[in-house]
């Protein structure tokens, strides 16, 4: 349990909720952006991941794992 004190504990409070609000504001952009961008940002997605885990595994092969 932290001790009790006053004023540490309001200005650390008060510099947390701006990058929160800040933080709430980006993620409602991100949401928009990605509706109207979702099957496009899904294809990269799985391109990438596929690429990255095929890489991965040629990796695995050449080292004999």
């Amino acid at each position: 349990m932290p001790i009790k004190t006053g004023t540490p504990r309001k200005t650390r409070a008060r510099k947390c909720m701006t990058p929160i609000a800040n933080l709430t504001r980006r993620r409602d952009n991100i949401v928009n952006e990605t509706t109207f961008n979702s099957s496009l940002l899904l294809e990269r997605n799985l391109t990438a991941n596929l690429s990255i885990s095929v890489i991965v595994y040629e990796c695995f092969s050449l080292l004999g794992g």
